[in-house]
């Protein structure tokens, strides 16, 4: 090979080199840029109202269906009003009715803690995650079970273990654990400092609700056993 050539080969080679150096630095800067675009992109932590009929507001505003949920929030329905919030993706879910007014108190992937003020809540959890439920006499933790609760009034709570189990702490006036394949209910009333069970019986709920609730988990409740 003459000198000619080899001088055209080497110098070749050598534009092919600078070429491919130049793709590169001008290729992994936009590389880096997507992947720190990818690692800044929020994950959805919170709840979501998952149905709305009539109207609601969260923190006095208007409520949507889709809006995000999050700890802190303040969740109230107008009168004939019903409302589905999703609390842990296809995890836990909770149904709020007429009057309603609801604290979201915490909101992790495996926990909720809420505040139910005024008003009726059903709930389902599936096993594992859990849900603790503040009122004006009791606290009730859930954990993979299906509940309904009514705050009658200040002073009267209606509490049912619709299916599986529930630990109710009354705080200085002790606690209690109940278990239930199909309904277990109690008014938790205080008076006098007190605070007492007395039977509740089957009021302001039936199966449907229920079933309704673990269905948008694509759960089945088994009315035979506690879960």
């Amino acid at each position: 090979m003459s000198i000619r050539y080899r001088r055209f080969f080497f110098t070749f080679l050598l534009i092919g080199f600078l070429a491919s150096l130049s793709f590169t630095a001008c290729k992994k800067p936009e590389t880096q840029k997507q992947d720190q675009v990818k690692k800044e992109e929020p994950v959805q932590t919170g709840g979501r109202i998952e149905n709305l009929f009539g109207a609601a507001t969260v923190n006095g505003k208007p409520a949507k269906v889709g809006q995000i949920i999050k700890s802190g929030d303040l969740i109230e329905l107008k009168p004939r009003a019903v409302c589905d919030v999703m609390l842990q993706k296809n995890l836990s879910i909770v149904r709020l009715k007429a009057g309603a007014r609801l604290k979201i108190k915490e909101l992790s992937e495996k926990s909720a803690g809420l505040s139910l003020e005024r008003g009726w809540m059903a709930g389902y959890a599936v096993r594992g995650r859990d849900i603790r439920v503040h009122t004006p006499t009791a606290i009730a933790s859930v954990r993979g079970t299906a509940l309904c609760m009514k705050v009658v009034n200040p002073n009267n709570v209606y509490a049912c273990t619709c299916n599986g189990k529930i630990h109710y702490d009354f705080g200085k006036n002790g606690k209690a654990t109940d278990s239930a394949a199909h309904h277990k209910a109690f008014h938790y009333v205080k008076a006098g400092g007190k605070i007492t069970r007395k039977p509740g019986g089957m009021k302001f709920h039936g199966d449907e609700a229920l079933n309704a609730l673990a269905g948008k988990l694509g759960r089945k409740i088994d009315w035979k056993k506690a879960e």
